[in-house]
């Protein structure tokens, strides 16, 4: 039985990007992905991974040389024909030195008295609740490991 020209042809290119990934290359919102996806997309797949048609000289460090895979090229194609044309925008990591973190801390302080409540401690004061957060919060971390 011979294989379907269009199977012989076909390839899937899947990229997982966590919110780290995203926001190490500058994209920290959806309109910041969108307006830098196509050099996202371009990123991806002509720098960070690509397949050559032959084997890439490593001990001398002549990867670049090598020729594309036809079929990657193919793939680079239709990655850039959906992502659109790069504009040239910064990919830079984001600084996240300056980011206030409040309202982070006023959630994790939500869900921690919500526990405690459903635990019947309620209105433990400010030493109470710390006592409860530190040890919830390290039986939390020690189960994680």
């Amino acid at each position: 039985m011979t294989t379907p020209p269009w199977r012989a042809r076909a390839a899937r290119v899947e990229y997982k990007l966590p919110r780290e990934a995203l926001t190490g290359r500058g994209i920290d919102s959806v309109d910041d992905y969108f307006a830098k996806r196509a050099d996202r997309v371009r990123y991806l797949a002509r720098e960070w991974f690509w397949m050559t048609a032959g084997t890439a000289d490593r001990e001398n460090k002549h990867q670049s040389p090598a020729e594309v895979l036809p079929l990657w090229a193919e793939v680079q194609a239709g990655l850039q024909a959906w992502a659109g044309t790069p504009a040239g925008l910064s990919l830079a990591p984001l600084d996240r030195a300056g980011v206030d973190v409040s309202q982070l801390f006023k959630q994790a302080y939500g869900i921690i008295r919500t526990a405690a409540e459903y635990q019947g401690k309620k209105d433990m004061g400010l030493l109470g609740f710390m006592t409860y957060a530190c040890h919830g919060l390290r039986t939390a971390a020690a189960n994680r490991r």
